[in-house]
């Protein structure tokens, strides 16, 4: 027979669960699709299984079929960051056409960041063998503007696993990325002003200004720490669910 204290942890567990499957955010993209299993199977664990501090990590990762590597990119894939909306789609050199309306659209040879100085948000643009005059006044463009103080972009990538798991997630994170800063909006996305999904931002317009003369150009093309890591607690039960070793120490 099920004990009361037994019932109430697993309506806890129902409740976090049925809260993450509801998250929209996750479906940013398939690798946040993964994190979300992630933070469902930790969860399962934690309220349901209860294993020692030290089993949580490994009971998860096995729960999962996940090698540490695996483990260790998908930790890495929810630290909160920003991306382009069109990250991951390939699109054709951004150059003007010359004589009409439109893109040059052609198979891009170079490409880079092009940063909105305002925001801080960037995209990936572009530009074939033809247009290299163009793609250098774009690229000298972008260097005065880096050059400058460009404020770090609002993150719409990441930083769900803290809506639903403490943790000391800085050093997670740090663990799973090396180049990964904590941004100054911290951590947890229902703390960030503007949670935005990286399919529904709108990128920079990329606009240049060349011989006195805007031009706006549509489109664009298509990134683990050492040390202390996270120790393991749920949201809400601070006082029940047990600690969770490093998950370096799992690796």
């Amino acid at each position: 027979m099920i004990g009361d204290k037994e019932l109430e942890r697993l309506l806890k567990a129902r409740d976090l669960i049925n809260r993450i499957h509801a998250d929209t955010r996750f479906a940013v993209n398939r690798e946040m699709l993964k994190v979300r299993t992630l933070a469902v199977t930790t969860v399962w664990t934690v309220y349901v299984e209860r294993p020692s501090s030290e089993a949580i990590w490994p009971r998860a990762r096995e729960i999962m079929g996940l090698t540490g590597t695996a483990f260790r990119m998908l930790i890495a894939a929810d630290a909160p960051r920003y991306e382009p909306p069109d990250w991951h789609i390939r699109t054709g050199c951004l150059a003007p056409k010359a004589r009409s309306a439109g893109v040059c659209g052609r198979s891009p040879q170079t490409q880079f960041r092009v940063t909105d100085a305002e925001t801080g948000r960037w995209r990936l643009a572009g530009f074939c063998s033809r247009h290299r005059d163009y793609a250098d006044q774009v690229d000298r463009a972008e260097r005065a503007v880096r050059a400058g103080i460009v404020p770090d972009p609002v993150p719409n990538v990441g930083g769900l696993l803290p809506c639903y798991i403490n943790a000391s997630w800085p050093d997670a994170y740090a663990w799973a990325s090396p180049a990964w800063k904590p941004p100054a909006v911290g951590i947890r996305a229902d703390d960030w002003p503007v949670m935005e999904t990286a399919v529904a931002a709108k990128p920079p317009a990329l606009r240049i200004i060349l011989g006195g003369q805007a031009h706006d150009v549509d489109g664009a093309d298509d990134a683990m720490p050492t040390g202390a890591t996270p120790i393991l607690q749920l949201v809400g039960d601070d006082d029940e669910a047990p600690d969770a070793a490093s998950p370096s120490k799992t690796q």
